[in-house]
């Protein structure tokens, strides 16, 4: 984990926020859901963490200058990501597929991951999945139940 990863244990209660150089403190992570494993570029410029989203945990880049959020990897959950040189080594599984790893450029737009690992790729060659699909629906109190 690069030194300027925060530990989930040194994540909890607190959200991250900009208040280098005097300035005023701002919630860098205000439009994710359950932020979490943050992690700040070596150049400070950008925050990266994982959140909820529509029952996916993808990854997401902040923009510390302007709080702009961008999602870098979707379609699954990202279990766990690690940054060096930079670049992302991420760890990614979603409901047809176990975990694999996948690297992407730090600097890079949403999309352009290249998959490193392959591990049950024997195994899924001949197993048949359902396709899934992502719901909400009215709850108590007209509150949205995700499904």
């Amino acid at each position: 984990m690069h030194e300027s990863c925060l530990s989930s244990s040194g994540w909890s209660g607190s959200q991250p926020s900009d208040a280098a150089g005097g300035g005023v403190a701002r919630r860098l992570t205000a439009g994710l859901s359950e932020p979490s494993t943050p992690c700040l570029s070596p150049d400070g410029k950008r925050l990266y963490a994982t959140a909820d989203d529509h029952g996916e945990h993808p990854l997401f880049a902040i923009d510390v200058a302007s709080g702009t959020v961008t999602k870098l990897v979707g379609d699954g959950t990202v279990d766990a990501y690690s940054m060096s040189h930079g670049r992302i080594l991420l760890a990614r599984d979603d409901l047809k597929h176990p975990a694999d790893l996948y690297a992407l450029d730090a600097g890079a737009a949403t999309g352009q991951v290249r998959q490193v690992t392959h591990f049950n790729a024997g195994d899924l060659a001949n197993a048949k999945e359902g396709d899934w699909e992502f719901f909400t629906f009215k709850g108590w109190n007209g509150e949205t139940v995700q499904g």
